[in-house]
Order: structure tokens, then sequence, then C-alpha cells
């Protein structure tokens, strides 16, 4: 009896621990309730083995659904039983193991995988795409870089994957570093999930895949865009009472206008567009700045359709731009300012009739935002090339430009690496140049300005820097050197505004000011860009007409070197003779001696008056460059005895003087008659020099004796040949 109450209670047990061991096996995952729980014992085994039929059918229908990738994700297997069962597995297992892992997110188990597979398998796990395209297709980012860094392959299937999963991280990530992808697979993926109106996650995550795409230009945007039923959809999105719907619509369609002019076509086109995009703009913040970017984009295909809803988001923009202001609210500042700066880049002249719209972004200048002030300051450039002299009477317009210029070079710092600081210098510079340039009185407004003319010598110092630091651009390539084209343009800007400066009198650039101006301008004739060098010349050579100071001040900075290099280039030649000239009427006798001492300086000016027509100079401009470079020897030769030698001992000096006697352009001989004068007057050797120099004494005759000629040519060729001691009538 009591043995009997005894087995009884020990079944009564057993079944207990055999249940309870039952309810643990089950909360198990499903690939450990097959694998793990059948390796204790045989009734396990069989507890076990439906529940592995059944995995296994559930593997095949996913398999059959979504491909071999699918299946991966049905179970998974803990890292003590995957280390176990290594040696059993043949290399085709040991990668499906590896990249059910991947596809399953389990770093732990993959990390181990792919280590121990190298030695043994040869390579043929890392062979195999299977790995990143698991990892892509359960959206797990980390897998696929430690499958990358393991050395994986991978194709075309990733993104695929990545899209058909709306991963726009991984997408992003893959796109980046070079992942192929397939425009057709991508689009087909993507765009069922476009018409999924409600659900707003789902449609958020399709749409930021879209802009991943199209952050890298991927064909598959205009497909996505031209899919059945995808455009209808996205527009009615506009009108969701779900603002994360609306929001997400918005990115998608911004994507596809910011794509292309056809895409842009497209949402135009479609019924119902533009009304849905000024109801989406009405919810303000990043509402209306993604609103107006797209607006900014079909402009360009349909202007009139979009300045409507532009004039209504301007009133908005404005308004809410001196409200955020007013709040300090820097997020919000750089959503408004952005907005009308998008409306600026295909309607500034609306931008500059609304009321207190500039002189809200001119408030807006003071953010600590670099990418707001960039926006602020390329917004006033749209509306100051539209409507410089409407633009240059808001009161602080001046002062606010000018900090912003200032603050732009102060980014650059010592390393001109900070992106910003090109963006920010470029659009203040430009400004400042246009409204300069619309009248003298705001040229004279800008010298008087506190700061600007230190401001724009720093500006143009900084891009001679940056000129200096990066290799220079080479047709198309500008396009992939967007810093270096950026300062650039910031210094061309400079240079222009200085060259305005030095036509209005005052004592702008005079005193401490002079410095920094005169260094940049003499930096700048160096300059890669022809523009820049050109206006830094001008403004050199007024500067030099103002004040003797400065144009000794130049040469001492090293300017005529660089205006000797201008003369290599003939569409710089006269703009750097005019200027060496002037700096040689300026800076007097010590100058002359400068100028004679550089070396090959005198070839370089003999080259160039010598040379025949090109066909980079312009009309007009050949006459002009014997002219100019005809005045530097004549002010040379009568400058000093020592320069008058130097000029008639540099070979071809005397032929190309005696050739320009014979120039149909008046103001070419007179020079040259002056020069040929210059040289005779230094002694007899030198005389002698001229008399021997093939067709001189018959081409100052000819001068002499022409009634047409200017009197100044006609003196000058006369007293050369008293000097040369031959009659008029020679």
């Amino acid at each position: 009896m009591g043995t009997s109450k005894a087995a009884s209670a020990t079944d009564a047990e057993a079944s207990v621990q055999e249940s309870a061991l039952r309810l643990a096996f089950m909360s198990l995952p499903a690939g450990e309730q097959c694998f793990a729980v059948s390796r204790i014992s045989r009734d396990w085994a069989a507890w076990a083995a439906p529940r592995a039929d059944a995995l296994a059918a559930r593997a095949a229908a996913a398999e059959a659904g979504g491909g071999p990738v699918a299946a991966l994700a049905c179970w998974s297997l803990p890292l003590w039983l995957l280390q176990e069962a290594w040696p059993q597995l043949t290399p085709a297992q040991r990668l499906r193991a590896a990249a059910r892992a991947a596809a399953l997110g389990d770093a732990e188990s993959l990390s181990w995988a792919l280590a121990a597979a190298r030695p043994d398998d040869d390579g043929e796990l890392a062979r195999g795409p299977l790995i990143c395209a698991a990892a892509a297709a359960g959206g797990h980012l980390e897998a696929l870089k430690a499958a990358r860094a393991a050395g994986c392959a991978w194709t075309d299937d990733v993104t695929t994957n990545a899209a058909r999963g709306s991963h726009a991280l991984l997408l992003h990530w893959a796109l980046d570093n070079g992942c192929p992808a397939d425009a057709a697979a991508c689009c087909s993926a993507l765009a069922p999930q476009l018409l999924q109106q409600d659900d707003s996650d789902a449609l958020g995550s399709a749409a930021a895949s879209v802009s991943a795409l199209y952050a890298h230009h991927n064909q598959a945007v205009p497909a996505i865009a031209r899919a059945d039923g995808v455009m209808p959809a996205l527009v009615s999105a506009l009108h969701s009472a779900d603002r994360r719907i609306v929001f997400a619509a918005l990115d998608a369609l911004s994507s596809f206008a910011e794509f292309g002019p056809a895409e842009a076509a497209l949402i135009a086109a479609e019924p119902g567009a533009l009304p849905a995009f000024e109801v989406a703009a009405r919810l303000g913040g990043g509402f209306a700045f993604v609103c107006s970017i797209t607006l900014g984009c079909i402009a360009g295909v349909d202007e009139a359709a979009s300045l409507a809803v532009a004039d209504a988001r301007l009133r908005d923009a404005t308004r809410d731009l001196a409200a955020a202001v007013a709040a300090g609210d820097d997020c919000w500042i750089f959503r408004e300012a952005t907005s009308i700066y998008q409306i600026t880049q295909f309607s500034p002249h609306r931008v500059a009739a609304e009321e207190g719209a500039v002189a809200a972004l001119m408030a807006a200048l003071g953010t600590s935002d670099d990418r707001t002030a960039y926006h602020v300051a390329v917004a006033l450039n749209g509306v100051a090339q539209a409507c410089p002299e409407q633009v240059a009477c808001v009161p602080g317009i001046w002062e606010g430009l000018v900090k912003t210029l200032t603050r732009g070079v102060a980014l650059a710092g010592g390393s001109v690496e900070d992106p910003e600081s090109s963006w920010i210098a470029a659009a203040a510079a430009i400004s400042l140049t246009r409204m300069a340039e619309s009248s003298h009185a705001s040229a004279s407004r800008l010298a008087s300005t506190p700061g600007a003319v230190a401001a724009l010598a720093a500006a143009l110092a900084t891009a001679c820097r940056v000129a200096e630091a990066a290799p220079r651009p080479v047709g198309n390539e500008v396009d992939g050197h967007e810093f270096w084209a950026r300062w650039s343009q910031a210094g061309s800007a400079a240079a222009v505004a200085l060259f305005h400066l030095s036509r209005i009198p005052g004592d702008h650039v005079r005193g401490a000011a002079a410095a920094p101006v005169v260094g940049a301008l003499v930096a700048a004739l160096r300059s890669h860009s022809l523009h820049t060098s050109h206006n830094a010349a001008h403004a050199l050579a007024h500067f030099a007409k103002l004040d003797s100071d400065l144009a000794q001040r130049a040469i001492a900075a090293g300017a005529l070197p660089g205006l000797i290099g201008m003369l290599l280039w003939p569409c710089s030649t006269c703009v750097a003779a005019c200027a060496m000239g002037a700096l040689l009427d300026r800076a007097g006798e010590a100058a002359v001696d400068h100028l004679t001492a550089l070396p090959d300086a005198l070839p370089v000016i003999v080259a160039a008056l010598a040379s025949g027509p090109s066909p980079q100079e312009q009309p007009g401009e050949p006459a002009e460059r014997v002219r100019s470079t005809a005045s530097i020897l004549q002010k040379l030769a009568c400058g000093s005895a020592q320069a008058a030698w130097a000029v008639a001992y540099t070979p071809g000096a005397l032929p190309a003087l005696a050739a320009a006697l014979t120039h149909p352009i008046e103001a070419a001989v007179e020079p040259a008659a002056g020069a040929i004068r210059g040289v005779a007057s230094a002694g007899p050797q030198l005389a002698e020099c001229v008399r021997d120099t093939p067709w001189a004494v018959e081409a100052l005759s000819s001068v002499a004796n022409n009634a047409g000629r200017t009197d100044n040519a006609r003196a000058h060729a006369s007293a050369a040949l008293a000097l040369l001691g031959l009659p008029r009538q020679a």
C-alpha cells in the first residue's frame, strides 16, 4: 500500500515536471523548440517533430513568396547550438546560418560565423551575396556593415530588399557606399507602399526611401513618380487629417520635383496638386518649408500656376519669420527664412515687393545658425540682383550684409575647411556688389559703412588663400570643387566691390585700412579667376591714381610681378598694362627701376607689344594692347637712364616700337614715338641703337611729317630724329 502511494506520488511529480518543461519549451523560439529540445530525449524529439514539420512548411511558404532570404527569418538558433553544430555543417549550410543571423540582426552569431568560416571555407562565406541581402531584408544596418567589413559581396538585391522593406537608412548607406541598384526593382518595391494612405508609418518609411534614392539621383525616382496611381494618391494625401501622412506625401513629392523638370511637370499637371500644396503649407513649420522647395521646382515648368501659391506662402512666411526672430527660435527662423529663400529663387521681384519681407530677412541675419545665415544672404542676393536700388534703401541692409560677410570669413578661419563659410561669404559679397553697382550713391553708402572695406579685403584675401590651397578646376571639374568655386565667387565679388570703392573719393582706404586692401588686391592678381584678377588690377589702378602712397604700398607688396604674370594672358594684357602704367605714374623713378630689375619683365612687355591679334581678345583690344604696352616702355625709357638702357637692349624692343609707329590707331603711335625718343635721349650709344634698328628712322620720319598724327606723336618723332642727328625729312 505504501509502495503504491509512493509510486503514485512519483508519477504525479514527474507529470508536473513534464508539464512545466513543456510550458518552458513552448516559450522558446521556434528554432530552439525544433533543434535544441529534440536533443534531450526520444520523447522530446517526438514532441518537437511536428513543430519542425510546421516550421519547415512555414519556411517553404515564405521562400515561395519572397525567395530564399524570406525563409531565413522564420527561425533562429542560439549561438551555443550554432557553435556545437558548426563542424558538421557544409559550406552551404554555414552560409545559410550566417545569412540567418544577418536577417535576424543577431550580431553575435553573425560575427562568430564570419570569423569561424574564413579559414575552413576558403572564403565561400564571403563570396556569397546572400548575407548582405539578408541583412538588408531585415533592415539591420549594423549587420550589413559587419558583413561588408568581413568582405562579403553584395548585389542589387541589397537595395531592392531595403526598398521592399522601406529601410531608408540602410538604403541610403548602401547607395552611399557603392552598392548597385536596380531601378525597376526598387520602383516595383516602393510604388505600392506609397498608395497606403491609412498607414502613416509605412507611407513615411516609403517616402524616406524615395528620398534616399533621390539623393543618389537613382533612376528609380522618375519610374516611381510615373507608376500607376502614385501621383494622385500623394496629392490626395496632402488633404489628410493625419499630419504624419501629409508630411510623408510632401517628402515624396519634393523628391520627385527636385529630381528634374520632367517630374516637376508631372506634379504641376496633376489635377488639384497646387491647391493641395497651399493647404499643406498652411500647416506651417516644416510643411511650409517643404512646400516652398517643391513650388520652387515647379515654377521652372509652370511659373504662373505656382506663383499664386507662392504669394500666399510669402505673406505667411514673412509674418512667421518676424515672429520667429522675436522668439529667438533658430529652428523656426531657419524654416521660414528658407521658405522665403526658395520663393526668391523663382520670383525675387515678389519678395522685394512684399511689405516687410526684406526687413524680416535682415532681422534673421543675426541668427546663430550658419545654414540660416546662408539662406538669408542668398535670398537677399536674389532680391539685390532683381531690385538693387530698392534693396539698398532698406535700413540696416549694408551693415547687416557686412557683418554676414565678416562672419563667413571668420568661419573659414585658418584652415579654410568650413563649407558654410564659402556659401555665406559668396552670397553676402555678391549682394553688396550688386547694390554698389546700381548707382554712385550706393557705392558711396558701401564706402561709408563701418567695416565694409576691411570685410571685403578679408574676403578677397581668403578667396586667394583657398585658391592656393586647392587644385585649380578645369572645365566641368568646377562642379566637383564646389568649395573652391564658391570662394572664387566671393573673391570675384569682393574685387568688383573694391573696384567700385576705388572710384569713390574719400579716406576709406587710407591709413591703417590701406595695408589689408592693397595686400588682398595684390594677392588677387595671381588668382585663377580672370574676373577676380581683372577687377583687382582695375582697383589698384584707381587707388594708385587717388594716392601715391597706395601706389608705393602696392609695389612694395609685389604688384608688379603679379601684373607681369597677367601680361602673359592675351585677355588680361590691357588691364594689366593700364594698372602697371598707373603705378609707374604715381610711384616715380624708384618704381621704374624696380620694374626694370624684375627678371623677364621687359621681355614679357615686349612680347605683348609685338604679338599679333589673339582670338581671346575682344574687338579693339589689340590696339589698346599696343598702346598700353608701348606706354609702359615710354614711362621706363623716360623714367631713368638705367631703364632706357634696359629697354634698348631688350631683344626685339626697338623693332616692336618701330612697328608700332605705323599702327593705324593714333593712340598707339604716340607712346611708341615717346619711348623711342626716351631711348635716344639717354646717350649717343643708345641713339646709335635706334639708328641701326631697321625701319625705325623711316617710321619716325613718316610720323613727324604726317599731319594726320597727333601733335604729341609728331613732336616725339621730330625730337627723336634730332637726337639721332637727322633732319625731320630724313
